[in-house]
Protein backbone atom coordinates (compact mmCIF):
# COMPACT_ATOMS: atom_id res chain seq x y z
CA UNK A 1 0.00 0.00 0.00
CA UNK A 2 1.15 3.59 -0.54
CA UNK A 3 3.06 4.92 2.46
CA UNK A 4 1.99 8.38 3.68
CA UNK A 5 4.96 10.59 4.50
CA UNK A 6 4.51 12.28 7.85
CA UNK A 7 7.42 14.33 9.20
CA UNK A 8 9.31 11.46 10.85
CA UNK A 9 8.92 9.05 7.94
CA UNK A 10 9.83 11.80 5.49
CA UNK A 11 13.11 12.42 7.27
CA UNK A 12 13.93 8.72 7.21
CA UNK A 13 13.09 8.52 3.52
CA UNK A 14 15.20 11.54 2.67
CA UNK A 15 18.17 10.10 4.52
CA UNK A 16 17.78 6.66 2.99
CA UNK A 17 17.45 8.06 -0.51
CA UNK A 18 20.43 10.39 0.02
CA UNK A 19 18.28 13.53 -0.10
CA UNK A 20 20.73 15.62 1.87
CA UNK A 21 22.71 18.81 1.77
CA UNK A 22 25.55 16.92 0.11
CA UNK A 23 23.47 15.30 -2.61
CA UNK A 24 22.03 17.11 -5.58
CA UNK A 25 18.66 15.80 -6.73
CA UNK A 26 18.35 15.73 -10.50
CA UNK A 27 14.86 15.90 -12.02
CA UNK A 28 14.59 15.20 -15.73
CA UNK A 29 11.92 17.38 -17.30
CA UNK A 30 10.88 16.84 -20.92
CA UNK A 31 9.59 20.43 -21.20
CA UNK A 32 9.20 23.66 -19.30
CA UNK A 33 6.35 23.36 -16.72
CA UNK A 34 6.45 19.54 -16.41
CA UNK A 35 8.19 19.52 -13.03
CA UNK A 36 6.09 22.20 -11.27
CA UNK A 37 2.97 20.51 -12.65
CA UNK A 38 4.01 17.17 -11.22
CA UNK A 39 6.05 18.07 -8.12
CA UNK A 40 5.35 21.74 -7.41
CA UNK A 41 4.06 21.29 -3.86
CA UNK A 42 7.00 19.08 -2.88
CA UNK A 43 9.46 21.60 -4.30
CA UNK A 44 7.83 24.52 -2.51
CA UNK A 45 8.06 22.68 0.81
CA UNK A 46 11.61 21.37 0.32
CA UNK A 47 10.57 17.71 0.43
CA UNK A 48 13.13 16.83 -2.23
CA UNK A 49 16.04 18.40 -0.42
CA UNK A 50 17.75 21.75 -0.64
CA UNK A 51 19.79 21.20 -3.81
CA UNK A 52 17.40 20.35 -6.63
CA UNK A 53 18.45 20.66 -10.25
CA UNK A 54 16.00 20.42 -13.17
CA UNK A 55 17.25 19.48 -16.63
CA UNK A 56 14.80 20.55 -19.34
CA UNK A 57 15.51 18.49 -22.44
CA UNK A 58 13.19 19.92 -25.12
CA UNK A 59 13.39 23.69 -24.77
CA UNK A 60 12.94 24.78 -28.40
CA UNK A 61 9.24 25.41 -28.84
CA UNK A 62 6.66 26.88 -31.18
CA UNK A 63 3.75 26.19 -28.83
CA UNK A 64 1.70 28.52 -26.70
CA UNK A 65 -1.92 27.94 -25.75
CA UNK A 66 -2.79 31.06 -27.73
CA UNK A 67 -0.88 29.89 -30.82
CA UNK A 68 -0.80 26.11 -30.63
CA UNK A 69 2.13 24.84 -32.69
CA UNK A 70 2.36 27.98 -34.85
CA UNK A 71 4.07 30.56 -32.63
CA UNK A 72 7.45 31.94 -33.80
CA UNK A 73 10.10 29.64 -32.37
CA UNK A 74 12.28 32.35 -30.84
CA UNK A 75 9.32 34.09 -29.18
CA UNK A 76 7.74 30.90 -27.80
CA UNK A 77 11.09 29.52 -26.64
CA UNK A 78 12.11 32.70 -24.83
CA UNK A 79 8.68 33.08 -23.26
CA UNK A 80 8.68 29.52 -21.94
CA UNK A 81 12.21 29.85 -20.58
CA UNK A 82 11.30 33.08 -18.80
CA UNK A 83 8.31 31.42 -17.14
CA UNK A 84 10.45 28.46 -16.06
CA UNK A 85 13.13 30.70 -14.56
CA UNK A 86 10.48 32.54 -12.55
CA UNK A 87 9.02 29.25 -11.30
CA UNK A 88 12.49 27.97 -10.42
CA UNK A 89 13.14 31.07 -8.33
CA UNK A 90 9.83 30.70 -6.50
CA UNK A 91 10.16 26.95 -5.89
CA UNK A 92 13.88 26.97 -5.08
CA UNK A 93 15.45 24.86 -7.82
CA UNK A 94 18.08 25.52 -10.46
CA UNK A 95 17.36 24.86 -14.11
CA UNK A 96 19.36 24.06 -17.24
CA UNK A 97 17.85 24.23 -20.72
CA UNK A 98 19.03 21.78 -23.37
CA UNK A 99 18.54 22.90 -26.99
CA UNK A 100 16.44 20.06 -28.35
CA UNK A 101 13.26 20.65 -30.31
CA UNK A 102 9.68 19.87 -29.37
CA UNK A 103 7.65 17.88 -31.93
CA UNK A 104 6.28 20.73 -34.04
CA UNK A 105 9.69 22.32 -34.36
CA UNK A 106 11.01 19.09 -35.86
CA UNK A 107 9.49 17.33 -38.85
CA UNK A 108 6.89 14.56 -38.96
CA UNK A 109 4.08 16.02 -36.84
CA UNK A 110 0.88 17.24 -38.44
CA UNK A 111 -1.52 17.40 -35.48
CA UNK A 112 -1.59 17.16 -31.70
CA UNK A 113 -2.80 13.56 -32.08
CA UNK A 114 0.57 12.68 -33.60
CA UNK A 115 2.28 13.61 -30.33
CA UNK A 116 0.31 10.97 -28.43
CA UNK A 117 0.40 8.28 -31.13
CA UNK A 118 1.60 5.23 -29.20
CA UNK A 119 2.60 3.46 -32.42
CA UNK A 120 5.42 5.93 -33.00
CA UNK A 121 8.75 4.40 -32.04
CA UNK A 122 10.91 6.80 -30.06
CA UNK A 123 14.07 5.34 -31.61
CA UNK A 124 12.90 6.59 -35.02
CA UNK A 125 12.50 10.20 -33.92
CA UNK A 126 14.91 12.64 -35.56
CA UNK A 127 16.11 13.81 -32.13
CA UNK A 128 16.56 10.34 -30.64
CA UNK A 129 20.30 9.84 -31.10
CA UNK A 130 21.39 13.26 -29.91
CA UNK A 131 18.93 13.34 -27.02
CA UNK A 132 19.99 9.88 -25.87
CA UNK A 133 23.67 10.81 -26.03
CA UNK A 134 23.13 14.09 -24.19
CA UNK A 135 20.90 12.62 -21.48
CA UNK A 136 23.26 9.73 -20.84
CA UNK A 137 26.08 12.25 -20.39
CA UNK A 138 23.93 14.26 -17.95
CA UNK A 139 23.30 11.10 -15.95
CA UNK A 140 26.93 10.06 -16.08
CA UNK A 141 28.01 13.43 -14.69
CA UNK A 142 25.45 13.36 -11.87
CA UNK A 143 25.97 11.73 -8.48
CA UNK A 144 22.83 11.10 -6.46
CA UNK A 145 19.14 10.37 -6.96
CA UNK A 146 17.43 11.05 -10.29
CA UNK A 147 13.72 11.61 -10.79
CA UNK A 148 12.39 10.62 -14.20
CA UNK A 149 8.87 10.93 -15.58
CA UNK A 150 6.86 7.73 -15.88
CA UNK A 151 5.65 9.05 -19.26
CA UNK A 152 1.99 9.07 -18.21
CA UNK A 153 -0.18 9.93 -21.20
CA UNK A 154 2.31 8.76 -23.78
CA UNK A 155 3.59 12.11 -25.06
CA UNK A 156 6.37 11.27 -27.53
CA UNK A 157 8.92 13.50 -25.78
CA UNK A 158 8.10 12.05 -22.36
CA UNK A 159 8.41 8.53 -23.75
CA UNK A 160 11.75 9.43 -25.31
CA UNK A 161 13.13 10.80 -22.04
CA UNK A 162 11.88 7.83 -20.03
CA UNK A 163 13.30 5.36 -22.53
CA UNK A 164 16.71 7.07 -22.40
CA UNK A 165 16.64 7.02 -18.60
CA UNK A 166 15.69 3.36 -18.36
CA UNK A 167 18.34 2.36 -20.90
CA UNK A 168 20.98 4.11 -18.82
CA UNK A 169 19.81 2.98 -15.39
CA UNK A 170 19.49 -0.64 -16.45
CA UNK A 171 23.26 -0.72 -16.85
CA UNK A 172 24.11 1.61 -13.98
CA UNK A 173 24.30 0.60 -10.34
CA UNK A 174 25.37 4.01 -9.06
CA UNK A 175 22.30 6.13 -9.81
CA UNK A 176 19.30 6.06 -7.48
CA UNK A 177 16.27 5.78 -9.82
CA UNK A 178 13.00 7.47 -8.85
CA UNK A 179 9.89 8.22 -10.89
CA UNK A 180 7.23 10.92 -10.82
CA UNK A 181 3.74 10.92 -12.28
CA UNK A 182 3.55 13.33 -15.22
CA UNK A 183 0.76 15.87 -14.94
CA UNK A 184 -1.63 16.90 -16.36
CA UNK A 185 -1.63 13.60 -18.27
CA UNK A 186 -1.71 11.32 -15.21
CA UNK A 187 -5.12 12.67 -14.24
CA UNK A 188 -6.65 11.10 -17.36
CA UNK A 189 -5.41 7.63 -16.43
CA UNK A 190 -6.65 5.20 -13.84
CA UNK A 191 -4.35 4.49 -10.91
CA UNK A 192 -3.93 0.96 -12.23
CA UNK A 193 -2.84 2.32 -15.59
CA UNK A 194 -0.29 4.55 -13.88
CA UNK A 195 1.07 1.65 -11.84
CA UNK A 196 1.41 -0.40 -15.03
CA UNK A 197 4.02 2.12 -16.21
CA UNK A 198 6.24 1.47 -13.18
CA UNK A 199 9.11 -0.89 -14.10
CA UNK A 200 8.69 -4.49 -13.01
CA UNK A 201 11.51 -6.99 -12.60
CA UNK A 202 13.92 -4.28 -13.64
CA UNK A 203 17.40 -5.04 -12.35
CA UNK A 204 15.58 -6.78 -9.47
CA UNK A 205 14.28 -3.43 -8.21
CA UNK A 206 10.73 -3.21 -6.91
CA UNK A 207 9.28 0.30 -6.80
CA UNK A 208 6.66 1.45 -4.31
CA UNK A 209 4.69 4.72 -4.17
CA UNK A 210 5.46 7.34 -1.55
CA UNK A 211 2.99 10.11 -0.81
CA UNK A 212 4.72 13.47 -0.35
CA UNK A 213 2.49 15.92 1.45
CA UNK A 214 3.89 19.37 0.96
CA UNK A 215 2.27 22.78 0.84
CA UNK A 216 -1.37 23.23 0.02
CA UNK A 217 -2.84 22.82 -3.43
CA UNK A 218 -3.42 26.57 -3.49
CA UNK A 219 0.32 27.17 -3.17
CA UNK A 220 0.97 24.82 -6.07
CA UNK A 221 -1.68 26.48 -8.21
CA UNK A 222 -0.11 29.87 -7.43
CA UNK A 223 3.19 28.50 -8.73
CA UNK A 224 1.49 27.20 -11.87
CA UNK A 225 -0.08 30.61 -12.49
CA UNK A 226 3.36 31.65 -13.74
CA UNK A 227 2.85 29.57 -16.88
CA UNK A 228 0.33 31.85 -18.54
CA UNK A 229 1.51 30.90 -22.02
CA UNK A 230 1.00 27.18 -21.36
CA UNK A 231 -1.60 26.30 -18.78
CA UNK A 232 -5.33 26.93 -18.85
CA UNK A 233 -8.22 26.07 -16.56
CA UNK A 234 -8.42 22.50 -17.86
CA UNK A 235 -4.81 21.85 -16.89
CA UNK A 236 -5.37 23.19 -13.37
CA UNK A 237 -8.51 21.07 -13.06
CA UNK A 238 -6.42 18.01 -13.95
CA UNK A 239 -3.92 18.91 -11.24
CA UNK A 240 -6.73 19.31 -8.68
CA UNK A 241 -8.30 15.98 -9.67
CA UNK A 242 -5.06 14.05 -9.32
CA UNK A 243 -4.14 15.84 -6.08
CA UNK A 244 -7.42 14.82 -4.47
CA UNK A 245 -7.40 11.20 -5.57
CA UNK A 246 -3.77 10.91 -4.40
CA UNK A 247 -4.92 11.87 -0.90
CA UNK A 248 -3.90 15.52 -1.26
CA UNK A 249 -0.31 14.78 -2.11
CA UNK A 250 2.20 14.17 -4.89
CA UNK A 251 3.56 10.69 -5.49
CA UNK A 252 7.03 9.47 -6.33
CA UNK A 253 7.94 5.84 -6.94
CA UNK A 254 10.91 4.74 -4.86
CA UNK A 255 12.94 1.50 -4.75
CA UNK A 256 11.50 -0.62 -1.98
CA UNK A 257 14.97 -1.20 -0.54
CA UNK A 258 14.96 2.37 0.80
CA UNK A 259 11.99 1.51 2.99
CA UNK A 260 13.53 -1.54 4.63
CA UNK A 261 13.79 0.16 8.02
CA UNK A 262 10.11 1.14 8.22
Amino acid sequence: QPIPCDIDMRLILLLQADFSMEKKILIISPHCDDVPLSLGASLLDGLLGTDVHVAIIFSQSCYTRFEPCTAPIDIATNLRKAEEKQAAEMAGYTVTFYPFSEPFVRSGFQSLNDIFDQSRQVELESEWDIVRKALHQILKDHTGPVLSPLSCGGHIDHRMVTKCFRDYIYLSTDTVPLFYEDLPYASNMTLDQIQALVPENWRDIKFVPIYLRGKSLNAKVHLLDIYQSQLGDNDIDCVRTHWNRRDQSEVIWVPESYLSNF
